[in-house]
């Protein structure tokens, strides 16, 4: 590659994607993963300022003072400052450690044995919030709290605590917290009414998108279903990407194959649902954008511009279930199948499913 080589020559133009073969050969292995975890917007939007020491890229005093404190701890060769927040610290709350692998090993979360791991906490979360099932948000909070606190508990002196013993006492304080909240009402259900996928309004199409990260082979795949306002399904995809993405980026890109593919169906009305929450408020405008994806939401907002009307709607993976299941089967095609007017077998029993709620589901 030529030594005055700019970004620009890393990018197959006409498709306004990564050239992956001429990353791989020009980059080590490492450096190349991170150039192709970048997602890039179709709709080249404008170049912009923005902050990297914020998860939104908005410049905040206190992403600062963390930048200065970290400057300051390597500048006088200290390990880290009291009270600096540290990211790079951070990661050994989930790796790296041989207490947090014994910790996470008598968990349910199996954050010990991904092979490629996030790099940073925040991303972490977000790969636990997104993964499939019912995610106890409290149990992980603690364990990474206890494990927190044991690191802290030992630079100041005190014996250090064994993964199997955090995991306990992480345990006990989960019990503590479910113990001191208020008792559901003698005769009221406490479990919620389990949502099911619901017909669109009349001359309008659904678009249901998801993604599926697989840490331990580097790749993630993407589904999309469209079905119209009878519950005829018009389209759908299942994709896999062979490089890495994040959790949010993956949310992210599945939305934008999803919309470019009710485009090239002719679908012009669009109700595109998705279970990345991030994703559908950053297209709805309710929040900024998280820094990985802000140029994709950019883009996408550029390109809706086209349609007659659109719309994204948070769903939860219980109505969203077709395009999960085409994610996670992503592993097993080679680059990208579509469907026209036509089930993939992989949902054919969904599908049926779902009609057979149709009558009951509210409008």
């Amino acid at each position: 590659m030529d030594s005055e080589a700019k970004v620009a020559s890393l990018i197959v133009q006409d498709r306004a994607e990564w050239d992956v073969a001429l990353i791989r050969h020009s980059f080590l292995p490492y450096d190349a993963e991170a150039i192709l975890s970048i997602p890039i917007s179709p709709m080249n939007p404008s170049d912009s300022q923005v902050w990297a020491k914020s998860p939104n890229g908005i410049f905040t005093v206190k992403s600062t003072h963390r930048v200065a404190a970290k400057y300051l701890d390597e500048l006088k060769g200290r390990e880290e400052s009291p009270g600096s927040s540290d990211n790079s610290k951070m990661t050994e709350v989930w790796k790296g450690c041989v207490i947090a692998k014994e910790t996470w090993a008598e968990t349910k979360f199996r954050i010990d044995k991904l092979i490629h791991p996030p790099k940073e906490f925040l991303d972490v979360v977000w790969l636990l919030l997104e993964s499939p099932g019912d995610t106890n948000c409290e149990a992980f909070a603690i364990t990474a709290w206890g494990l927190w606190n044991n690191r802290n508990a030992v630079r100041h002196g005190e014996v250090c605590k064994r993964g199997k013993t955090i995991a306990g006492e992480a345990q006990k304080y989960e019990l503590e917290v479910c113990s001191a909240r208020p008792v559901n009402l003698i005769g009221v259900s406490s479990a919620p009414r389990l949502k099911r996928w619901c017909l669109p309004p009349k001359g309008t199409y659904k678009v249901n998108t998801d993604a599926a990260v697989f840490n331990n082979w580097g790749c993630c795949g993407f589904g999309v279903v469209i079905r119209n306002d009878k519950g005829e399904l018009m389209g759908a995809l299942c994709k896999k990407v062979e490089f890495p993405l994040g959790p949010i980026e993956a949310e992210a890109k599945a939305t934008e194959a999803s919309i470019y593919l009710a485009w090239d169906l002719g679908l012009k009305d669009i109700i595109v649902e998705g279970d990345s929450q991030q994703v559908i408020q950053a297209l709805n405008g309710c929040i900024t954008p998280a820094l990985p994806i802000l140029k994709i939401v950019e883009g996408l907002k550029l390109f809706l511009l086209r349609f007659n009307s659109w719309k994204a709607v948070h769903s939860r993976r219980t109505t969203n279930e077709e395009a999960h299941l085409l994610a996670r089967n992503a592993m097993n095609v080679k680059d990208c199948v579509i469907w026209v007017e036509d089930t993939p077998p992989q949902i054919e029993h969904q599908i049926l499913v779902d009609v057979s709620f149709l009558g009951v589901c509210p409008e």
